[in-house]
């Protein structure tokens, strides 16, 4: 009986080994090498994501995902630098959703959010990072490591290439702007603490390596509900962030079929924001002393 057991016990260790392994490679193997020699870097969740057509615009690589809290961004972040040396400067979306609550909830310990996310970042997370998303949802985080496993063999498939994985642009057609929703949000005096928290982190490593960081706000439209927020982002901004430049184009005049809706620009929009980015960028807005009064007097060129 004693020898069937262990005989049982080792199969089962066997094909556990067997199963992870493909998903602990990620870690060691993983490809974030861009074919794409950019040196700006633009970050973010889906706002930037649907902005920023870096084909439009030279030299910028956009590795910016839908649904991506900076807890998640922190973890590919210095797999991300580490192979694109070249990289000297980062733009991180930073908008009025990513002060509220939830992103420290719905957009990263939320179950779904685990389950979809988890598995693709997961080998590139400390051991406290992974801690701390298993205190705060022991099931959640149990029930992806099978989807962990199955993405690690994703992954080989893929030759663990991760540029085309944890971000890139997203193209989106069409228009569905809702009047209805303006203001409809429940604003919240209080912050994401765990969302800031790794911004904070995110911005300190870029610095660690020398290299330029800036906060940047998308285009959003006039319907778009969290604008109700905008004081409170205000003094969030002044009073966590006030040693990053910050570039705010959320102002940028956008007609209404520019939007894929109220919070995210369709590819007619991104289209016209990355050819007016990149005329900046060949000013050479990131050198101008005042750059809020340059992106303003740019606007003509709009």
């Amino acid at each position: 009986m004693k020898k069937f057991i262990y005989k049982a016990l080792i199969f089962i260790f066997s094909g556990l080994v067997f199963a992870a392994l493909p998903a602990l490679l990620c870690s060691s193997k993983a490809n974030f090498h861009f074919e794409k020699e950019g040196q700006l870097l633009i970050l973010g969740h889906s706002h930037s994501a649907c902005a920023y057509n870096d084909s439009l615009i030279e030299n910028t690589i956009n590795f910016s995902r839908s649904g991506e809290s900076y807890f998640y961004t922190f973890a590919k972040l210095k797999k991300t630098l580490e192979q694109n040396p070249n990289i000297h400067t980062v733009f991180i979306e930073f908008g009025n959703n990513n002060i509220e609550p939830y992103m420290d909830t719905l957009w990263t310990t939320d179950t779904q959010y685990i389950l979809e996310k988890f598995p693709g970042y997961a080998p590139f997370m400390k051991k406290e990072t992974i801690g701390y998303l298993y205190d705060k949802n022991k099931s959640a985080v149990t029930k992806s490591i099978l989807p962990f496993f199955q993405t690690g063999i994703t992954m080989l498939i893929k030759k663990y290439n991760y540029t085309k994985v944890l971000g890139g642009y997203e193209k989106v057609e069409g228009t569905n702007l809702d009047s209805d929703t303006i203001n409809k949000k429940q604003i919240s005096n209080t912050i994401a603490t765990e969302n800031l928290l790794y911004l904070r982190k995110i911005i300190r490593y870029i610095k660690g390596l020398n290299k330029e960081v800036y906060l940047i706000r998308t285009p959003v439209h006039k319907y778009y509900p969290w604008l109700a927020n905008e004081d409170h982002f205000k003094t969030v901004r002044n009073e966590m962030f006030s040693d990053l430049p910050f570039l705010d184009f959320s102002t940028v005049p956008l007609q209404d079929n520019a939007f894929a809706d109220s919070g995210h620009l369709n590819y007619k929009g991104s289209k016209k924001l990355s050819i007016w980015l990149n005329h900046l960028l060949n000013k050479e807005l990131l050198n101008k002393q005042n750059k809020k009064e340059f992106i303003e007097n740019e606007l003509r060129y709009f």
